[in-house]
């Protein structure tokens, strides 16, 4: 790692993920573990020979070497679902697969199950990406606050939950 660079001689990135980077130009890698976690950037460019990805912002802190990270594009980006009433939905709110800077507030969910806000890690088909990938859906900087989620029936759970998978 240095101030804006990641290089992996040991990734699997190759015209695939060059490939990708050329169609969706918001893609990110985020760092996972270590002192950095949570350190989210911007990808600017990926050079294949050298399997280094090119930021658009400095780390800040540089993770250290051995971070397990992540490429890939936010599912949702802020979000604001605020002041909802469901009653008798059968889903309630959910957010699949991670969010960055997402609010859900003041909403009212009765019998409506809950809120689910939920993060992911998962091997990719390898018939799209022969190279072996696992995909991560993080969740980075979001706010569950001031909803109500009651159930006066007794059918479907009332609750409230970030449903993160390990890796």
């Amino acid at each position: 790692f240095r101030s804006n660079t990641l290089t992996d001689l040991k990734a699997s990135w190759g015209p695939v993920t060059k490939s990708r980077l050329a169609k969706y130009p918001d893609t990110v890698v985020a760092i996972l573990s270590g002192s950095a976690t949570g350190e989210v950037r911007p990808i600017q460019s990926l050079v294949t020979n050298t399997k280094t990805l090119i930021l658009k912002q400095p780390w800040n802190p540089v993770p250290e070497v051995g971070s397990l990270y992540s490429i890939f594009s936010w599912t949702l980006m802020n979000a604001n679902i605020q002041g909802n009433t469901l009653i008798d939905n059968p889903n309630g709110i959910e957010l699949y697969d991670g969010c960055f800077n997402c609010t859900v507030q003041n909403n009212v969910l009765i019998n409506s199950r809950g809120i689910l806000l939920r993060t992911v890690d998962m091997f990719v088909n390898t018939s799209m990406y022969p190279e072996t990938r696992r995909i991560h859906e993080i969740a980075v900087n979001n706010r569950i606050v001031n909803n109500t989620v009651s159930n006066t029936l007794g059918i479907r759970p009332a609750y409230i939950a970030v449903d993160g998978e390990a890796f």
